[in-house]
């Protein structure tokens, strides 16, 4: 009967034309190849090209040789799995950054829903754009801040927010993207530091 179900609703899916499929692709540095025709990957995370960089894993797998460093932690950090050279890598980054410290995520996921949830409490309140990505609604919603959303990129709608909130939280955070990933735009950063300076319990 279930089997049934689930048949139909994957029929009726493909009838409308919303069945998703993984797609069987051949991946070329930053060109995918798909049924024969080769088409520039504009959807990839490996923004810098790193991943298929033939020359740069010749060159890590020269260095270490017969002494490779683990390939994945094994187990979460905060059990068993943290390693010297992660805490290595982490005090590189602050160093490189200018910056007091640094942590390290397995993905952007993970830090977005791992940040949120450990800053914020029931005393903070969350102020984010309408069009942030899905993980860091996900981070919101795992910690026990109240949160609001504010109209996209719009200073004007943010800044009445602020205006009307800052005096009930001990901080707010506004929550945004630099470059929205999934549109493109990107957001005033002078404008929403300044909001940070305005006002004295705001982190960004």
């Amino acid at each position: 009967m279930a089997y049934n179900f689930f048949s139909q609703a994957l029929a009726q899916l493909k009838q409308d034309g919303q069945l998703r499929q993984l797609p069987r692709l051949e991946h070329s540095g930053k060109w995918i190849v798909r049924d024969g025709k080769t088409m520039l990957n504009m959807s990839s995370n490996d923004y810098l090209g790193l991943a298929n960089d033939a020359q740069l894993r010749e060159q890590f797998l020269q260095k270490y040789q017969q002494n490779l460093p683990h390939f994945t932690s094994s187990s979460s950090r905060l059990l068993t799995g943290s390693f010297p050279i992660y805490d290595e890598f982490e005090q590189l980054l602050a160093q490189r950054f200018q910056r007091q410290a640094a942590l390290l995520f397995n993905s952007g996921y993970h830090a977005n829903i791992g940040i949120l949830p450990a800053v914020a409490d029931k005393k903070t309140l969350i102020i984010a754009d309408k069009l942030v990505h899905a993980s860091l609604i996900d981070g919101i919603r795992l910690s026990e801040a109240k949160y609001l959303r504010y109209r996209h990129n719009d200073m004007a709608h943010l800044a009445d927010l602020l205006t009307k909130h800052h005096q009930d939280f001990e901080r707010i955070i506004i929550v945004t993207e630099s470059l929205f990933s999934m549109d493109g735009d990107d957001a005033d950063l002078l404008q929403l530091v300044a909001f940070k300076q305005q006002f004295g319990n705001v982190l960004l």
